[in-house]
């Protein structure tokens, strides 16, 4: 893991994930979709993609998608409570 955990979030995606005045006004459907878009788009599919259909997803690497893309989109910094979200 080492240097993994800490990589940056790239400043693309940063572009893409709401304000902070937007954020609390989304749905959390809404913003799980706006976040898997990003994840997609970016090339992060490593951590997080669609599965075929686009009607479901599945998170390949808990750390690294908790580390690189959730905080951008919701309050919870640990997977268990982005799961109990679910």
């Amino acid at each position: 893991l080492g240097d993994d955990r800490k990589k940056k979030l790239p400043r693309r995606l940063k572009h893409v994930s709401p304000s902070e005045k937007e954020e609390q006004q989304l749905p959390f459907p809404r913003k799980l979709y706006l976040m898997l878009e990003s994840v997609d788009r970016l090339g992060l599919t490593h951590t997080a993609s669609w599965l075929p259909g686009g009607r479901s997803f599945i998170v390949k690497d808990p750390i690294q998608f908790m580390d690189l893309t959730v905080p951008h989109f919701f309050k919870a910094t640990k997977f268990r409570s982005f799961q109990r979200q679910l």
